[in-house]
């Protein structure tokens, strides 16, 4: 189970055209955090991410914890709304409230000038839409 289905994100509809996600990654390019939502368009994925970049002091993180065996994972909401969660679970409460803070803390750095586009990464289908890669 990954961040998004703990949160309660529906996965992307087959045959939707919502199939682009964004993805934060760290210096060394492991994924940080990705979008909660996918977009149609690149530019909409990259728009999105800036707004929220944009208003990252007014994100509210919360962890989510799975039943059996523990892990743990988070997510950050926008006016009630999951905008992004984290990219992976955690063995440690510890863990995922330092990425949490790396990450939501990496967000607000984000500009137009940060954004990396990479095609043809394999999010939540079957298919292989791009991503927005954030620094």
């Amino acid at each position: 189970m990954v961040a998004w289905e703990l949160a309660g994100v529906p996965p992307v509809t087959p045959g939707s055209t919502d199939t682009i996600v964004w993805q934060l990654a760290s210096a060394n390019h492991r994924a940080l955090a990705r979008s909660v939502r996918a977009y149609p368009t690149v530019e909409s994925a990259v728009a999105a991410t800036l707004e929220i970049a944009a208003r990252a002091d007014e994100l509210a993180g919360k962890v989510l914890r799975t039943a059996s065996p523990p892990l743990y994972a988070w997510v950050a909401t926008l006016d009630s709304t999951a905008v992004v969660a984290s990219a992976r679970r955690y063995s440690t409460i510890r863990d995922v409230h330092d990425a949490t803070s790396l990450a939501l803390t990496t967000l607000a750095s984000v500009s137009a000038s940060s954004v990396v586009v990479a095609h043809r990464m394999p999010v939540r289908t079957a298919s292989t839409p791009a991503r927005v890669v954030l620094p």
